[in-house]
């Protein structure tokens, strides 16, 4: 189960096509710093892999609740991949930490 955002400044496309052959599902987020809209990620894995997306959430925090309850449930492997402020902040979630707190320097 992939959960995935891309910055807005960087390859949306080139970067989910390598990610997305990985994954038989996926959960389309951003990250607060610089992420593209979560539907925007979700539209271009549909056009790539149609059926894939499984769920859509602007915030990395519920992408990432909904994605461990759904791993637990059906026996899946959690993944979280895309941008590097994508992966601190659900790293940070995990830990307790408010992502929306960070601070990149």
């Amino acid at each position: 189960l992939l959960v995935t955002g891309v910055s807005e400044d960087k390859d949306v496309e080139g970067v989910l096509s390598g990610l997305l052959p990985c994954a038989s599902s996926v959960v389309c987020t951003r990250a607060y710093h610089k992420g593209t809209a979560a539907e925007m990620v979700a539209e271009f894995c549909e056009r790539q892999k149609p059926g894939i997306v499984w769920r859509s959430d602007d915030r990395i925090e519920d992408a990432i609740d909904a994605a461990l309850e759904r791993a637990q449930a059906d026996g899946m492997t959690v993944f979280v991949a895309g941008g590097l402020f994508l992966a601190i902040e659900a790293r940070s979630h995990l830990e307790g930490i408010d992502p929306r707190t960070l601070q990149f320097f």
